[in-house]
């Protein structure tokens, strides 16, 4: 199945807060528009052009003219611009309260799917065979247990959530934008594909050093837990100064690898406000050209301050956009990760048909034999007969397998051929 469908099934206890959170930022979208369309009255009642459409004005202006009529009508400006900006002040408190209680309600299921694939990652590794552990190494499992998880959620708040709120904002921004003036929307967004092309190419390299950065992680994790669970035969050997040199080249190797990561992350800002302001001067050069925009007249100066205000709203969610494929790769990569821990077999506990071991006569190894992984036989058809009461020593070199035999007895591996009886009882 692909990591997506999985991911998909994990989300679907929280379909319903999910459904509201959309719901909720769809109705903040539209007010974030509404709130740029009470601009228009506002300004022009501050410029002191309010009252007849004149010459050059737009079907937004007509429209706005019309639903705001019944506010304002018969009006002086002061009083007109006192009213239009407690309608502002009220649009802009409800979108904002409803973009916080979108945020609220996309936490709580985000943070749900991260309890729930944690929980579930970590009953999964309660039954793994203790070969896994002795395969991964420990800083590897936390990372996938505590980093990659969070990384996870990237698909509620990217995929499920941001997208579409910037989707919708995109949407309303054009449908004003059109309305003002379609000649100059279009000519605005022919510039747009520019700056989506750069931040492509930057978020293609800042994926990689991600990456990159986030197995470097790994491996300093890996390595302060290992050398924690190993600080007395450190101290035994006085090892101190060569592990501290070996942690300190290996924490500088991250550190490079942050810093790589940081150089393309923060050219972002950069390279957007670059193109906000070029965008500025573009616009303004072309909304004072009436026969570019197939008008009579230039705009009026409050249509052309809300076209500016809106056509900036596009850079932050259009960025968003395009950083969205790279942001699913990351989340997807770290699923990846988790669900080849989960896909990893559980031990066998009990075999079918067999019954249940009672310690009272002896226990038998019958030509045991077996075999970390694919590597070479550490023991090779070992047969041992153990009275109940009697104490047997184990002898032998280091590597001989005495820790591997002792370690069958309570299941922590099983022998590759050969049986194991309790009583008669295979265990």
């Amino acid at each position: 199945m692909r990591t997506e469908a999985r991911l998909l099934r994990l989300v679907r206890p929280y379909w319903g807060l999910l459904a509201a959170g959309l719901v909720v930022t769809f109705l903040a979208s539209v007010l974030d528009g509404f709130v740029l369309v009470v601009l228009i009255p506002l300004l022009k009642n501050l410029f002191g052009t309010a009252g007849e459409l004149q010459t050059g004005s737009t079907q937004l202006e007509a429209f706005v003219d019309r639903l705001m009529a019944p506010l304002v009508g018969g009006l002086t400006p002061s009083e007109a611009a006192g009213r239009l900006v407690v309608v502002l002040v009220v649009g802009l408190l409800l979108k904002n309260s409803l973009s916080y209680l979108s945020s609220q309600i996309t936490v709580r299921a985000q943070e749900g799917l991260v309890r729930d694939l944690r929980t579930r990652l970590f009953d999964h590794l309660l039954t793994l065979d203790l070969g896994y552990f002795q395969r991964t190494r420990a800083g590897q499992v936390i990372s996938a247990m505590m980093t990659e998880v969070d990384q996870t959620k990237a698909v509620i708040t990217a995929s499920l959530v941001s997208l579409f709120q910037n989707l919708v904002v995109v949407a309303v921004t054009l449908v004003v934008l059109s309305q003002i003036s379609m000649r100059l929307t279009l000519f605005t967004l022919a510039f747009v594909p520019l700056l989506v092309m750069l931040l492509q190419r930057l978020v293609r390299r800042l994926r990689r050093h991600a990456r990159a950065r986030s197995k470097e992680r790994g491996e300093v994790t890996a390595t302060v837990a290992e050398r924690i669970g190993a600080i007395r035969l450190i101290r035994s050997y006085g090892e101190e100064e060569r592990e501290a040199a070996g942690f300190n080249a290996q924490t500088n190797r991250y550190r490079k690898q942050v810093i790589r990561t940081q150089r393309f992350s923060s050219l972002t800002s950069p390279i957007t406000e670059i193109f906000s302001g070029f965008l500025v001067i573009l616009i303004l050069w072309a909304a004072t050209r009436p026969e570019l925009l197939g008008l009579e007249a230039p705009l009026a100066p409050a249509t052309i301050i809300v076209f500016l205000m809106a056509a900036l709203r596009l850079t932050s969610p259009l960025k968003t956009i395009s950083s969205f494929p790279a942001v699913m790769a990351l989340a997807l990569a770290s699923a990846e990760r988790i669900f080849q821990v989960l896909d990893e077999p559980p031990a066998e506990v009990d075999r079918p048909g067999e019954g249940e071991a009672r310690f009272e006569r002896e226990i038998v190894f019958d030509r045991v034999t077996f075999r970390y992984g694919s590597g070479p036989p550490v023991l090779v058809d070992v047969s041992l007969t153990i009275p109940k009461g009697r104490v047997v020593a184990l002898v032998g070199p280091s590597g001989a397998g005495k820790t591997t035999l002792a370690d069958l007895l309570p299941r922590f591996h099983d022998p590759t051929s050969g049986r194991i009886l309790l009583d008669d009882v295979p265990l």
